[in-house]
């Protein structure tokens, strides 16, 4: 990890991400990070200390079991939030977070702006619909009991109105199934017109007839 100190970068990524949306007043002293592939992400610098926004690169969230082994939880891509559930007091020490590919991200420092966002309306309203699309995909990976077409549709309703499934890889790492199984169920779903392929890799929902 290392830190880019350059406010016309912070400023540009602010005003590409729309990330004063996100906020009554958009928090002072904004920070920039940058990983590399593989790095784990520092809690120092992480999730406890700051509200992080990945505008770059992707990140694998892991659940560790007892023995040490990995559990895949999400695979996290732009815009995605990190600290937003220690933000609201959940804390898991069994979680890694892990580069995928590598990642910038915009923070905003907790032990200075923490009073500020627990009074920013706007601010909580959006907190809260990043914990419940991270619920939902919680909620979805537990369901082991689902076909890989079930989950698939289950995780494309989790996402907002019209968005794309974001890759076959990245959608892979979240349903936990492989390529192939994916591609027997996109074709299922294809051919019963419950999908519809948009390009390479990528589908959506087949908007209902009018």
């Amino acid at each position: 990890m290392r830190e880019i100190p350059d406010s016309n970068q912070i400023d540009q990524l602010v005003r590409r991400h729309r990330l004063a949306d996100c906020f009554t007043r958009l928090p002072q002293q904004l920070r920039l990070f940058s990983y590399q592939r593989g790095e784990l992400l520092n809690y120092r610098q992480g999730p406890d200390a700051y509200i992080l926004f990945l505008v770059q690169g992707s990140l694998s969230i892991y659940a560790q079991r007892d023995d040490g082994s990995r559990y895949p939880i999400q695979r996290l891509e732009p815009p995605g939030v990190l600290g937003d559930m220690e933000f609201a007091g959940y804390r898991s020490p069994n979680f890694i977070i892990e580069v995928h590919r590598p990642a910038l991200c915009l923070a905003v420092p907790l032990a200075s702006q923490r009073d500020q966002l627990e009074k920013d309306a706007r601010f909580l309203r959006f907190l809260l619909g990043s914990l419940a699309q991270k619920m939902a995909v919680m909620a979805q990976n537990e369901a082991d009991c689902q076909t890989v077409e079930q989950k698939l549709l289950t995780y494309l309703e989790s996402l907002p109105a019209g968005q794309i499934m974001p890759g076959v890889e990245h959608t892979c790492f979240q349903l936990h199934c492989s390529r192939r199984q994916l591609q027997r169920a996109l074709k299922t779903l294809l051919e019963g017109q419950i999908l519809e392929k948009t390009g390479r890799g990528r589908y959506r929902l087949r908007r209902p007839a009018p």
